[in-house]
């Protein structure tokens, strides 16, 4: 359900696919302002059907709830990529959330591909994820947070920005990742935080079949190629991976995730 407010807006985005003469289709879809999505593309080598999520909104302001529900259908293949970097702005009292809800049917895959997050000084965004899998499906997620604007001076200036993913599997809770930034009251720049780094990134990949040893390794050895960067990977307590790292700008970062995406999609689909 989403928030009432007093300010900002309430935004659904709602897509359905299914498997249809062996291609990935979108059955259903409905939107909200400021949401807008465009025809499906497809991944040749892996038959993705690519979903590109536009907003006709300068950005998050106060007030503003968006809430997403994606629903790959049995043994369907969706990625939902970002077309531009999320802006959250000022704030004066209120907060602005997000929350996503996907559902991956039996042998089905799901991509959660945004673009990073940039939180201006002063504001406050809460974003909760819940993936719900099934017996033989895959999801990946990845999610780039910047310090804020830090060219304009906006380092850690924002009042809070809070992350929470829940992976479900045949509706038991198997993963939780709960990140709550408060630069007010946290030092995010020392050990533990941000290590003096400004930003921040997260991929993830979870398939209950996964011989995750190999994988692990394949990505480790990725990993090693760049330079600049913190990393750390390790396995979840069932059926995951989830790999964290922290550098010094989105494009930097967002070439290294793009990088371990490709490793998911070969192991995942054998390209």
């Amino acid at each position: 359900m989403l928030l009432l407010n007093m300010f900002g807006t309430d935004s659904v985005l709602n897509i359905k696919s299914k498997l249809s003469n062996n291609r990935t289709i979108v059955e259903d879809s409905f939107f909200t302002a400021p949401f807008k999505i465009v025809k499906p593309f497809y991944n040749n080598e892996s038959n993705v059907a690519e979903v590109m999520v536009m907003s006709a909104s300068a950005g998050v302001m106060e007030g503003d709830c968006y809430q997403i529900n994606i629903e790959a259908g049995k043994a369907s293949a969706l990625s939902l990529q970002g077309q531009s970097y999320t802006k959250i702005h000022k704030m004066h009292k209120g907060y602005a959330k997000q929350l996503n809800v996907f559902k991956v049917q039996k042998d089905a895959f799901f991509d959660y591909d945004p673009k990073p997050t940039i939180p201006f000084a002063h504001s406050d965004y809460i974003s909760e994820t819940s993936c719900y899998l099934e017996q033989g499906s895959r999801y990946v997620y990845s999610e780039i947070l910047a310090c804020g604007r830090e060219k304009s001076g906006e380092l850690f200036r924002f009042r809070r920005y809070k992350n929470c993913n829940r992976v479900f599997y045949c509706g038991k809770l198997i993963f939780l990742d709960n990140q709550v930034l408060q630069p007010e009251i946290q030092n995010l720049s020392s050990v533990g935080f941000f290590e003096g780094y400004t930003h921040q990134a997260t991929i993830a990949y979870f398939l209950d079949e996964m011989d995750r040893a190999p994988v692990v390794e394949k990505l480790y050895e990725i990993l090693q190629s760049f330079n600049n960067v913190e990393a750390g990977i390790t396995t979840t307590y069932k059926y995951g991976i989830v790999i964290r790292l922290l550098s010094n700008g989105s494009d930097y970062l967002e070439g290294i995730v793009k990088k371990l995406r490709k490793e998911i999609y070969n192991c995942s689909f054998g390209v």
